[in-house]
């Protein structure tokens, strides 16, 4: 038997998608509560976003990969080619850890999991909310600099500003 600890992230699973799920609402609740309309917000459906995730899941546009505790899925992230035509690397297309493990590195651990795999270790990229200090704050401890660009994202009838970070690998 190996001393070796397994490591806890693994490739997503369609059974995971109602985790998968919780984690996202729980976290957008969390995270833009200062951001996004409260209206909106609540009005997030834990089934409807769990049936969201089966399709996802069951399609092959990205790579879900997910954080797995002891006894529950603690965070995921989806990854892939760039969906800008100015940017060829990966794109992470979304990253988010249950608020109650917020601050414990999953996070981070996500990210450099990613950059692990050969096929996107290469230059990366990701889009933020403009106004989610939190996120801009843990991209920049992880080598992401905001490169410029920026976009208009259409959520609960705002259009929010993203800006775009970048990391060389």
């Amino acid at each position: 038997m190996s001393d070796r600890k397994k490591s806890p992230i693994r490739p997503s699973r369609l059974t995971d998608a109602a985790s998968i799920a919780k984690i996202q609402i729980d976290a957008w609740r969390q995270a833009y509560a200062d951001i996004i309309s409260k209206e909106f917000l609540s009005q997030m459906d834990y089934d409807e976003k769990t049936r969201r995730w089966e399709r996802n899941l069951s399609g092959n546009q990205a790579s879900t990969i997910v954080y797995d505790g002891e006894e529950s899925i603690l965070g995921w992230a989806s990854y892939g080619e760039s969906r800008d035509q100015d940017f060829q690397g990966t794109e992470i297309w979304a990253i988010y850890v249950t608020p109650q493990a917020w601050g414990q590195g999953i996070g981070r651990r996500l990210v450099d999991f990613i950059h692990s795999e050969p096929a996107t270790a290469t230059s990366s990229i990701v889009w933020v909310l403009k106004e989610n200090k939190n996120a801009r704050r843990f991209y920049n401890s992880l080598g992401f600099i905001p490169d410029g660009k920026e976009k208009l994202i259409e959520i609960g009838g705002d259009s929010l500003p993203e800006v775009r970070y970048q990391r060389s690998c």
